[in-house]
């Protein structure tokens, strides 16, 4: 895919963006930003596999169409990215104690987790890629979060489904 200027000449935001994520390489973030994105993942990992029998996560599990490249957590089944992704998400938030960003009050990692680690399995992600885009997302969704939420708003929205899917 090309990521270049619009009909009308101007380069839109979402396309910059774009393009300044694809410029980042995980190097380009200091040992303590990879560790504790390191330790997200295993937090998100640990939540999923600790709430997979919950009742919401059977159900999650069960409708989620059999057959595609991408695994859902704790089980042997092959789904497509989307629904593995929905499937892990709920797993993940199950127990509503995953990774959570104070300043954006949102919990990032039960979107940007399971949706990369679908799609990873659509298209081989290297390990060094999957930590630079979670820590991007992270970012991402955080400054979004900070800049449009107050602890008001936050009692009348959820924060998570607001700011983490842009991230």
């Amino acid at each position: 895919m090309t990521i270049g200027p619009t009909v009308s000449g101007k380069i839109s935001l979402a396309r910059q963006m774009a393009r300044s994520a694809l410029a980042v390489d995980l190097g380009d973030f200091g040992p303590e930003v990879v560790a504790k994105a390191k330790l997200c993942l295993l937090d998100f990992l640990s939540c999923a596999f600790e709430a997979g029998h919950h009742p919401w996560s059977r159900q999650a599990v069960a409708i989620a169409q059999a057959g595609g490249p991408a695994t859902i957590i704790g089980t042997s089944q092959l789904s497509s990215p989307a629904d593995a992704a929905f499937a892990n998400a709920v797993m993940g938030h199950g127990l509503v104690r995953e990774d959570m960003h104070a300043a954006s009050i949102t919990h990032h990692g039960v979107v940007i987790w399971p949706t990369l680690l679908a799609l990873s399995e659509q298209t081989p992600l290297h390990g060094a890629r999957l930590l630079a885009a979670a820590i991007i997302g992270y970012e991402t969704g955080a400054r979004i979060g900070r800049a449009l939420l107050t602890s008001d708003l936050a009692r009348l929205y959820r924060p998570t489904g607001l700011v983490a899917p842009p991230g």
